[in-house]
């Protein structure tokens, strides 16, 4: 028989408040081990609920909620890689490689996909390619919070690869679910869209600097996070690529004083928008880790880990996961060789992936693609990554080398 869980108020208070205490000590663990944290969260979601099971209580979890947590995970995630990141003529270089990257191991592993989805499954190309897309996209959530120990180099590289994979898969994904044929004219529609949605995101950018240096209430960050989910909420409803306005406010606040934006100094000065950028850089990461916290556990509470004895999931999950690892091999290894370890095994699903899976229309879903499949491809990208950094790491590119005083690194390697 199975219970029906009724909370009250303080119960509430009690469970969500021990949840973000955990989580803050999955982050020290994650620190100290390189777990990552989203793994430990899913574990924990697991855990709550087969510990329910036991006693046979059932807390029922709406997908719309997980849904939610998810878009707000995703525009906060974005702004917190947007804020991390530098550019300068030096770096251009850097950004170049983690561009070509994410377009052409998103392009290998969506033809991969496809191909497991149409001949194993047998799906028409169009919903082959709806479902590949998800699959395809590196989570820049997972990433971001797991390559803090690496050189600054490898963290740029792999923040900028999986911010623009985010961004690139969703507008693929939009564009397939949007009508079921390829056009001239649909292509074309989706490249204005996007060229509207950068000269919107700029403009709109500047307002939320003239609001945050500006006015003198203190709330200002939370407003801002307002404009911006409102600003993706409406261009999905339009079909328009707004998620790119998160990006761009992050890089341009982070990167104000460099030449491109002298211009606007006598309007907004430098001190004042770095004093800004303080401030929203403190409450996006803040806000992030809570958000994260809540997203992960729930999508580990919902998986009935019992799908993962299914024969037809162990098997088209390591096929998905073997095309994921096997694209990006290829690519790394031809054309991006100063980036191939550890970055090869930074490919982890995760936010982006569960949301845009879900996000799939009813009329393109099909009853034969276990939904067992997608946290069978996230956890073991997860733990690929999580493995990947602690035995194929370079000690030359990590952040401990790299601040190491001039010497002193070689001179301990020697040692070792």
């Amino acid at each position: 028989m199975v219970i029906m869980l009724e909370f009250d108020i303080y119960s509430m208070i009690i469970a969500l408040s021990s949840l973000v205490i955990v989580s803050y000590i999955f982050t020290l663990i994650s620190g100290k081990t390189r777990i990552p944290t989203v793994l430990l969260l899913l574990l924990l979601g697991i855990g709550i609920r087969e510990a329910l099971t036991l006693f046979g209580i059932y807390v029922a979890i709406p997908l719309e909620l997980i849904q939610f947590f998810g878009v707000l995970g995703l525009i906060l995630i974005l702004l917190e890689a947007g804020l991390g990141l530098n550019m300068s003529k030096q770096k251009l270089p850097l950004v170049k490689y983690a561009a070509a990257s994410s377009v052409f191991v998103l392009a290998l592993s969506m033809a991969g996909i496809a191909l497991v989805v149409h001949y194993i499954l047998g799906q028409s190309w169009h919903i082959s390619f709806v479902y590949a897309v998800p699959l395809s996209v590196i989570s820049s959530t997972v990433v971001a919070s797991s390559i803090n120990y690496l050189s600054e180099a490898k963290r740029e590289f792999l923040t900028y690869e999986s911010s623009l994979s985010d961004i690139i898969g969703i507008l693929v994904f939009n564009f397939l679910i949007a009508g079921s044929m390829f056009s001239v004219g649909l292509i074309t529609l989706d490249i204005i869209n996007v060229l509207v949605a950068v000269v919107a995101s700029v403009v709109v950018s500047l307002l939320l600097l003239l609001l945050l240096t500006k006015t003198q209430v203190n709330i200002k960050a939370f407003l801002i996070f307002a404009v911006l989910l409102l600003m993706y909420a409406l261009g999905h409803k339009w079909q328009m690529p707004t998620l790119l306005a998160v990006l761009i406010f992050g890089l341009i606040v982070n990167n104000w004083h460099l030449a491109p934006f002298r211009y606007f100094h006598k309007f907004l000065p430098a001190e004042e928008v770095r004093e800004a950028t303080s401030t929203i850089k403190s409450v996006t990461a803040e806000s992030a880790f809570l958000i994260r916290t809540f997203f992960f556990t729930m999508f580990g509470y919902m998986i009935d880990v019992r799908v993962l004895g299914n024969v037809k999931v162990i098997l088209v999950g390591t096929m998905v996961v073997l095309i994921i690892f096997l694209a990006r091999y290829l690519y790394l290894r031809i054309f991006v060789r100063d980036h191939i370890l550890p970055e090869l095994f930074f490919a982890p699903r995760g936010l982006v992936t569960i949301v845009l899976f879900y996000s799939i229309p009813a009329s393109l879903t099909f009853q034969s693609f276990d939904d067992g499949v997608l946290f069978y491809v996230i956890i073991l990208t997860t733990l690929v990554m999580m493995f990947g950094s602690l035995w194929f790491t370079p000690k030359d590119a990590t952040r401990e080398a790299e601040e190491a005083p001039r010497g002193w690194f070689r001179f301990r390697k020697r040692l070792e």
